[in-house]
């Protein structure tokens, strides 16, 4: 109800119905670790999540209800790394959320 985690109640149902429909061979895992590069965490034990077994949080700063200007400062981490590592190592290469 808070608005800054989304829950996946069903694994094994989310991978056939919707993974499968976008993306080809995916695996929960896969997504999983997409959506670390992309900031989320995938939070254990969170009392939103009923106690079953396939139910996972995914929770983001950037991830706000009704807050969707907030989503601009996501980004892909590999892309943060290859920039730092770029030419111009100087540059911040961290986005802080406004405050």
């Amino acid at each position: 109800p808070s608005g800054d985690a989304f829950c996946i109640l069903n694994q094994d149902l989310f991978v056939e119905f919707v993974l499968h429909k976008y993306f080809q061979n995916v695996k929960f895992e896969s997504f999983a670790r997409k959506m670390r590069r992309w900031g989320f965490k995938k939070v254990d034990g969170d009392r939103r999540a009923p106690k079953s077994k396939g139910a996972a949080v995914f929770q983001c700063q950037f991830f706000q209800r009704e807050k969707p200007d907030l989503c601009k400062f996501m980004c892909d981490e590999r892309k943060l790394k290859k920039k730092s590592s770029g030419e111009n190592k100087s540059k911040v290469s961290h986005v802080k959320s406004p405050r």
